[in-house]
């Protein structure tokens, strides 16, 4: 008798478990990222084609006459790898990988010009043009590294460029990796795959050692 009453349980917990477990399945989750897409020189640029794509499943939008995009798709309640992609004629595409379900603000997008010939580019297509035009507004750079070693890792960029200073490159590729050049030869580094929230602060110093600046303490 005892056996049986527990076979009943074990089937009533299973039948429990199968339940929630489809429930879950059936519940999906949304994943958003929104910004706006510019040219090097900070022009915004309308009509670009923004995809967001999770696994099968793609969705297409596109940006505002100021440059500016909203996009989402759902996705199951787990931790998913996510693509966005931009692209307009004329510019080289832009591919940004995610993790969601989540909301990415602030996703700003740089796109460049496809040269027509073989003339030099001008300096909105270059490192220091494009990080200008990101930031065109921003204060003079800090010239000393203690300006760095006070931030904190949930600042997004705008927020450290507002206390630091505007970036003297943007070298990333899909990632935006900021450098700044100081007054004693050091360089300070910061890499983001967007821009709400920064990642790890590198410092090399003027011999080149390396090290992190995240959870430092404060030096003149």
């Amino acid at each position: 008798m005892g056996s049986q009453s527990i076979r009943v349980r074990f089937a009533a917990s299973l039948a429990l478990a199968l339940t929630v477990a489809l429930l879950l399945s059936s519940c999906d989750a949304w994943t958003q990222a929104r910004g706006t897409i510019r040219d090097p020189s900070g022009k915004p640029i309308p009509d670009a084609l923004i995809t967001i794509e999770v696994g099968s499943d793609s969705r297409k939008f596109r940006s505002s006459e100021d440059g500016r995009y909203v996009s989402s798709v759902s996705q199951p309640p787990w931790k998913t790898a996510i693509s966005l992609t931009v692209s307009k004629p004329g510019y080289t595409p832009y591919e940004q990988k995610l993790k969601g379900p989540g909301i990415y603000k602030d996703l700003d997008v740089v796109l460049k010009a496809i040269s027509k010939d073989s003339n030099p580019s001008q300096d909105a297509n270059t490192p220091q043009g494009i990080a200008r035009a990101l930031f065109p507004d921003a204060p003079e750079k800090a010239q000393t590294v203690s300006c760095f070693r006070a931030l904190k890792p949930d600042l997004s960029m705008y927020a450290v460029v507002q206390k630091c200073g505007t970036p003297d490159e943007e070298l990333g590729s899909g990632v935006y990796i900021f450098m700044w050049h100081l007054a004693d030869g050091s360089t300070v580094s910061i890499g983001t795959p967007y821009m709400e929230k920064i990642g790890d602060i590198r410092w090399t110093d003027a011999s080149g050692q390396t090290s992190s600046l995240l959870g430092t303490a404060k030096h003149p």
